[in-house]
């Protein structure tokens, strides 16, 4: 290292997998990645697709319904307020600063940026202009300091504060645990969506070991060798139909599993029952964590759709107190309805591009929803 002069670097990972590269072994990603996690970035991408669409806000300022959706999938929390440096509405994570009320709410909060910021090396005009605005941005969050807004406030309320310049309102994904804080979607499903991942390379197994799959054992690193060639000339063998290869090298055979091939339709049926399972923990339809083979009744349908009106229930009811609590502040009129375009008419799309208010709807019609 040259005396004097700092090599400290931030390296964007992302770049390397897009370019087809896996940053963990510096090698082609279709060499170095499994099927197991092609299947579970499948099921990622599909999952944030789920979350980013039960809702349908109206009047998010700078915001489309699935942006909005989109940070919350990923961080869970976040905080909405006014930066009067910039002119403009925010919608960012936060952390504690400062004391917390006798039910362990957050008195005050400390915005934060909701990841990092360009650290390119471009000195360009367009990108060095973006480049100081996120540095004069993340300097003036260093700074913040903003009150938590927990009610909905009366206009005198209002006019006596300065909660339009300094208040900020709170909106979890789902209703908090003990702690103030919860675990973002995101992290929650992680070890569900990889689970599902692994049935379909778990089926692909069992298929493989019915054809007859055994173990060599070998002397040294030349049979080694040469029983992966055979392993390849096998699977070569196999899907062309070919019922008898030649072997050159007299290796001892060993099994290495017995037992009970599992079936297909077995795998296929349990990770049917997970993604079941992740979709209800989004409050989406889905066939239940059990669904029989035989016809379903009725009852046992109303049942499984439970627990999904529940999820969905909750999610919403925190989104509308957040919408309320917002409106009576800035008076922007933000609402956010379940999303149901799917079985809406065409007509009534164009009427609901305003979007209803939250004097508009019927008291009690959160279930009529469902």
């Amino acid at each position: 290292m040259s005396e004097g002069r700092n090599n400290a670097r931030m390296i964007d990972w992302d770049l390397f997998l897009r370019a087809g590269i896996d940053p963990k072994t510096g090698r082609p990603c279709r060499e170095g990645a499994g099927i197991a996690d092609g299947i579970n970035a499948i099921l990622r991408v599909q999952d944030e697709q789920d979350a980013v669409s039960r809702f349908k806000w109206y009047r998010f300022p700078g915001l489309t319904s699935q942006e909005v959706e989109r940070l919350i999938y990923y961080k869970g929390n976040l905080a909405f307020w006014y930066f009067e440096e910039f002119d403009q509405f925010m919608f960012l994570p936060y952390a504690l600063q400062g004391t917390i009320d006798l039910l362990g709410r957050y008195n005050a909060i400390k915005p934060l940026p909701f990841g990092a910021t360009n650290e390119s090396e471009d000195k360009s005009n367009a990108k060095g202009e973006s480049r100081r605005r996120e540095e004069k941005l993340a300097t003036l969050l260093a700074t913040k300091k903003l009150t938590v807004v927990k009610e909905p406030m009366t206009p005198e309320e209002v006019k006596t504060g300065d909660f339009k310049r300094q208040g900020a309102v709170l909106l979890w994904d789902y209703t908090p645990q003990l702690k103030q804080t919860i675990m973002p979607r995101q992290i929650l499903n992680d070890p569900l969506v990889r689970l599902e991942a692994e049935c379909l390379p778990y089926m692909a197994t069992a298929l493989a070991h019915a054809t007859g799959v055994e173990g060599l054992r070998v002397e040294d690193e030349d049979g080694q060798r040469e029983a992966m060639e055979m392993s390849k000339q096998v699977r070569n063998a196999a899907l062309n139909g070919v019922r008898y290869i030649p072997v050159l090298s007299r290796l001892e055979m060993q099994e290495l599993a017995s037992g009970t091939v599992g079936k297909s339709e077995e795998f296929l049926l349990a990770m049917q029952a997970l993604d079941n399972l992740r979709l209800g923990t989004h409050g989406i339809e889905n066939g239940g964590l059990f669904q029989k083979k035989a016809h379903e009744l009725q009852a046992e349908n109303e049942m499984n759709q439970g627990s999904r009106r529940s999820v969905l229930v909750d999610c919403l009811n925190n989104r509308r107190r957040f919408c309320d609590i917002v409106n009576s502040i800035w008076g922007l009129n933000v609402w956010v309805e379940i999303n149901d375009e799917a079985t809406e008419e065409e007509e009534q799309q164009e009427e609901q591009e305003e979007g209803p208010g939250p004097g508009e709807r019927e008291e009690g019609n959160d279930n009529e929803l469902l």
